[in-house]
């Protein structure tokens, strides 16, 4: 579901659905940077920006920031760290990247 607010009144301004399975939760503001945004929340694994900081691209800076929470990729990644860290997972740099899961 996406749910819609308006800047002026905070109303709901519109609901709908997206396809997929993905739940996540972004917030913006113009004014808040990403560490205060970050700090209004008990939420871990939190990705995003702060307003001005430079865009990765180099191209400019960003007029508001940004977090965002993605549970599903947080819990993968935390997995991966768990297989890895207890020798499960190897991890070979080629060309490319290549991730084995090793046999139980």
């Amino acid at each position: 579901m996406r749910i819609h607010f308006s800047k002026e009144n905070n109303e709901i301004t519109n609901v709908g659905t997206e396809n997929g399975n993905q739940v996540y939760l972004t917030a913006t503001s113009e004014n808040l940077t990403f560490e205060q945004l970050s700090e209004l929340t008990i939420m871990s694994g939190l990705s995003g920006w702060s307003v001005n900081e430079v865009i990765k691209n180099g191209r400019g800076k960003y007029t508001f920031s940004r977090l965002s929470f993605e549970p599903i990729k947080s819990r993968f990644i935390a997995i991966l760290k768990i297989f890895f860290y207890s020798g499960l997972l190897q991890v070979t740099y080629y060309p490319f990247l290549v991730i084995e899961l090793k046999p139980f």
